[in-house]
Order: structure tokens, then C-alpha cells, then sequence
């Protein structure tokens, strides 16, 4: 097997790797090598880096031998090279004047030399910018697929080679992303980008264009997009909202549609792109101000998405739209997210019942204390009793929230792995005692926990539950005075994928059960990405501080010292 074909063998692994992988890590460090064999000798220094940059010391055994080998050979190489240089200096033309020559003779000599120089010049330019070439097609479909797409439009405008290139690679161009331009959008690359990609686009990504209007999309709404699949404009307030629907309405195969913070859209424009958006599974309408219940109320019988994720958190709803989304699509909603929803009330859960499969809700910030009517508690239990697949809930800074509202979610709910009631002042310890003994297995499944600033659990209840807690990755116990050094010690000793640790203003936490915790996940090799808040706690020294940010990293640790 030849070099280049061993290249492209190894930029095929690349593509399938894991980033942070050790096998990411030896397949750089094995790049290099047949780069540096090549004569690429900043490609193979580059690609050494990249291993580095992959954790390549912690991830692979003799990591470090293998560099500096690596890093000898090319300064090996680069001595060689700059020696052969000098020893190619120019020549000199000699002072005197050969015999049987004029002036004249001697000025044309010298132009011939000139001219010579140039054509050597010229030809080392030439090859020196066209050595990237001899590199195989899929290292440099790996380099472009790092490009932003716009800077993807002008390098395929340098030069045949390169608009041949990237023409023919039509997966640098199934995913448009626009967003990192902050709206700056130059109308010529747009048209440019959406006439090269309109065969192979499956997503398009705009981000927050505020100034974006209707004549700047129409590069893309001038071709039939068969293959696009996502769409994602937010921040807009120039675009109607019926232009919108009429350009959705041309994407046969659109299954995701993210449409935040613009403030025409309107209730009507919605209704249409749902009947009109056959492939229709995730919408995302948050903080559209302009979307209100009439757009679900409206008669959607002949809607033929099966829309499976809603997002309207912040937008003027009530319960008519709660009852309309499970009525329609009751069957296939597994996410619904009504945050901010100063409208909602305990009545959606009751409609949401009956959305057997549905997996996650959140409910921020809505007027969960109506009606009195229905008790908060009996809300819960037909809620729990209707979607005992619910995996996440989220309801923060609901004081109509208890204890034993919990006990009928976790009673129906087994497979509960997100759990996040921030400043709920009713919950206590009988929720964590009923986690701990009647839903043993429920408490080793949970991933995330997040009881910040619940005042009425105690610490020897969060001491019982910290044992089970086996698949956690994310806890926030701040303004708490739950947690204890011994408790975070044994959380961080029975979750080995632990990656954010918040325990803010907890004056129970003293730092020595933390370090010792902390001490041995980092000795487990575990602690490379976790990250920690420990602000606002004054007990803990400054030692203790300074010794986890070394184990951590500065950046991973939040703290304040005193």
C-alpha cells in the first residue's frame, strides 16, 4: 500500500472516530508519520498537534514518546532541507569581463541570468502552491469540512482545482450553517451557496439574522430543496410571516423547523405551515409573541405531520393549545416545552395525560397555582398515571409542587433520568425517602438532579440518597443545606461519568470531603472534564481551591476567594 492510499485508509478512521478518543489520538499520531514520510513536514507537525489537543498524554500509553520521536524527525527533515537550500545559493557573475565580450554582451548575459531566476522562482512558486494538491481528495475534504461554508464559496473560486474539488463532494454542502456571521450575510455568497448546494441541502441554519428581509432568502426559495430537512431562523423582524409559510410549504421533506423570537409570525402563518409540512416532526416557536392558541385551535384535521417535539416556551398560549396539541398529535408527542407560558395552567396537565408517550415537559415559570379547583397534587397523579414513560421533568420555582405530588410521579414514572425542581419551597425529605425507598432503581437511573434551593431537605436525606446515585452526570444542590463533604465524596464514588458539580452557597460543604471525592476521580482518570461551582462558600479554604482548579483546570472551577 502506497502512501496516499494509506492516507486516505486513515482519514476514513479520522471521520469515525470519537474526538478524544485514543484511537482519534493514535490515528493522528499515525497521520503524521505518513505525512511526514510524504515531505509534508508543517502538515505532520500539525497533525502532532491535533493528537496533543485530543488528550493525547492521557489517552494513549507512550503518547509521549511517540511525539517527541514524531517532533525530532521533522526538525531532522527541516535541517536537511534548509541545508540542501544553502548549497544551492545563486551564482555570482564574475567581475571582469570575459574575453572576446563587449558591454552589450555582458547586459544581455546578464538579462538571460535574470530571466532564468525568474523562471526558477517562478516554477518553486507554483510548486511550492500546488504541493497541497498531491495531497489525497479525502485529507482535503477533511481540511474544507472544517471551513465555514462561506469561506467554502470563495476558495472554490480560486482556481479550477478547487471548484472541481468541492463541487463534487456534495456533503460539504448538505449542512449550510450561516449562523456565526451574526447576520452579516452578503447577498452574492448566498446566492452562490444556494444554487451550488439546492441538490444535496439538509440543513440550513441561519441563526439570529434581525435584518435578514424576504429578498435575502430568496436565493433559497427560488429552488425546490427536496432534500432539506432542518431550517433554523431566529431573531428576525423583517420577514412575515406568510413569506415564511409560503417557502416551508416548499419543502417536501422538512421534518425540523425552528422559527424563535420573530415577531411577525403570526397564528395564521403557523396554522398553514402545519398542514402544509407533511414531513413535520420537531417545531420550535419560543418567544414568538405573535403565535397565540388560534393557531393550534384552528382546524387541523387534514395535518399530516406527526409532530413529535413542541417547543412554545414564551409564547401568549393558554390550556385550548395544550388540549389541541395532545387531541392531534396525543399519540407521537414524546417533548413539549411550555416554559414562560404565563397562561398554562394546571389543566395542561390533565390534557397532557393523554400523551402516552411523551418523555419530557417543562413548565417554568407558568401559573400552575390555578385553578383551585384541581389540587396540584391530583394534577400530577392523572399526569404521571397518563405518560409513565416520562424520562425529564422540569418545573422550577413552583411552590405548589410537594412531596407527595412527586411520590405519584415517581410511583408511575420508573424511568425518570432528569429531575429539576430549583426553588420548589415544598419539597422535602419524604421526596428523596420515597426516591430511596420505594424507587431503588429509579434513583440509580437518574442523570441529572436538580434541587437548588429547596430548604426543607436535610442533609442525613441526601446523605441516604447519594449511594444510588450511579448514572449521575449533572447535580445542582446550591443554596442548600443538603449536601455534606461525605455526601459529595461518595456521589463522586459511585458516578464515574459525573461532569458538573454545583453546590453554591451550601455552608455544610467544608472542602475536605470534596477534595478527597475530586481526588479520586482524578485518579480514576475521570475528572478531565468535569466542572464545579463552589462560589459563595467561605468555610472552604484557599488551599482547597487552588488544589481542585490544578486538578480540574482554572477554568472548570468556580469559586470565590476570600
Amino acid at each position: 500500500m502506497d502512501s496516499s492510499d494509506a492516507l486516505r485508509q486513515v482519514s476514513r478512521q479520522l471521520a469515525s472516530a470519537p474526538p478524544g478518543s485514543s484511537d482519534a489520538v493514535r490515528l493522528h499520531l499515525e497521520a503524521a508519520r505518513l505525512l511526514l514520510d510524504a515531505g509534508h513536514v508543517r502538515l505532520s507537525l500539525r497533525s502532532v498537534g491535533l493528537a496533543e489537543d485530543q488528550g493525547g498524554e492521557d489517552r494513549l500509553p507512550g503518547f509521549r514518546k511517540l511525539a517527541q520521536q514524531l517532533l525530532h524527525d521533522c526538525e531532522q527533515r527541516l535541517v536537511r532541507l534548509r541545508a540542501a537550500s544553502s548549497t544551492r545559493g545563486p551564482v555570482h557573475a564574475s567581475s571582469e569581463t570575459p574575453p572576446g565580450h563587449g558591454s552589450d554582451n555582458v547586459q544581455t548575459h546578464h538579462r538571460k541570468r535574470q530571466a532564468t531566476a525568474a523562471s526558477v522562482a517562478s516554477t518553486a512558486t507554483v510548486s511550492s502552491t500546488s504541493s497541497i494538491f498531491s495531497l489525497p481528495a479525502e485529507i482535503l475534504c477533511l481540511v474544507a469540512s472544517r471551513l465555514p461554508v462561506t469561506m467554502l464559496a470563495r476558495l472554490s473560486k480560486t482556481c479550477r482545482t478547487w471548484r472541481r474539488l468541492l463541487q463534487d463532494n456534495p456533503a460539504l454542502w448538505s449542512n449550510v450553517d450561516l449562523s456565526h456571521l451574526n447576520g452579516r450575510l452578503v447577498h452574492r455568497d448566498v446566492e452562490w451557496i444556494a444554487r451550488r448546494s439546492r441538490q444535496t441541502l439538509q440543513a440550513l441554519q441561519l441563526g439570529s439574522v434581525p435584518k435578514l428581509t424576504k429578498t435575502g432568502l430568496s436565493p433559497f426559495g427560488a429552488y425546490k430543496l427536496l432534500s432539506l430537512r432542518f431550517l433554523s431562523l431566529g431573531g428576525n423582524t423583517k420577514i412575515p410571516g406568510s413569506a415564511l409559510a409560503d417557502f416551508t410549504g416548499r419543502l417536501p421533506s422538512l421534518s425540523r423547523l425552528h422559527l424563535f423570537s420573530l415577531r411577525l409570525l403570526d397564528a395564521a402563518s403557523l396554522a398553514r405551515m402545519l398542514l402544509r409540512c407533511h414531513s413535520l416532526q420537531e417545531i420550535d416557536i419560543s418567544d414568538c409573541i405573535g403565535v397565540t392558541s388560534s393557531a393550534f385551535t384552528h382546524d387541523l384535521s387534514k395535518a399530516q405531520c406527526r409532530l413529535r417535539t413542541v417547543r412554545l416556551a414564551g409564547c401568549p398560549i393558554d390550556d385550548q393549545t395544550a388540549h389541541a396539541i395532545a387531541s392531534q398529535w396525543g399519540k407521537t408527542l414524546i417533548s413539549v416545552d411550555l416554559e414562560r407560558c404565563e397562561h398554562i395552567t394546571r389543566q395542561s396537565l390533565i390534557h397532557l395525560a393523554a400523551c402516552h408517550q411523551l418523555q419530557a415537559i417543562r413548565l417554568g415559570g407558568t401559573n400552575l397555582g390555578t385553578p383551585t379547583s384541581v389540587a396540584m397534587d391530583d394534577a400530577l397523579l392523572i399526569f404521571a398515571e397518563g405518560c409513565q414513560s416520562l424520562a425529564s421533568i422540569s418545573i422550577p420555582k413552583c411552590p405548589h409542587v410537594t412531596s407527595r405530588g412527586l411520590g405519584h410521579v415517581l410511583q408511575f414514572c420508573a424511568n425518570l433520568e432528569t429531575i429539576e425542581f430549583p426553588s420548589c419551597a415544598n419539597i422535602d425529605d419524604e421526596f428523596l425517602r420515597s426516591l430511596v425507598a420505594t424507587n431503588a432503581s429509579t434513583a440509580a437511573g437518574i442523570k441529572q438532579l436538580n434541587l437548588a434551593g429547596c430548604p426543607r431537605i436535610s442533609s442525613a436525606a441526601f446523605s441516604e440518597l447519594a449511594p444510588l446515585l450511579h448514572q449521575l452526570v449533572e447535580l445542582d444542590m446550591s443554596r442548600s443545606l443538603a449536601p455534606t463533604d461525605a455526601a459529595i465524596e461518595t456521589i463522586c464514588g459511585v458516578a464515574p461519568h459525573l461532569a458538573r458539580i454545583s453546590v453554591a452557597a451550601c455552608p455544610n460543604v467544608r472542602g475536605a470531603g470534596l477534595v478527597r471525592g475530586i481526588q479520586n476521580i482524578h485518579d480514576a482518570g475521570g475528572s478531565s472534564s468535569l466542572a464545579m461551582d463552589i462560589s459563595s462558600n467561605p468555610q472552604i479554604s484557599g488551599d482547597a481551591v487552588r488544589y481542585l482548579a490544578t486538578l480540574l483546570g482554572r477554568s472548570n472551577v468556580i469559586a470565590t476567594l476570600s
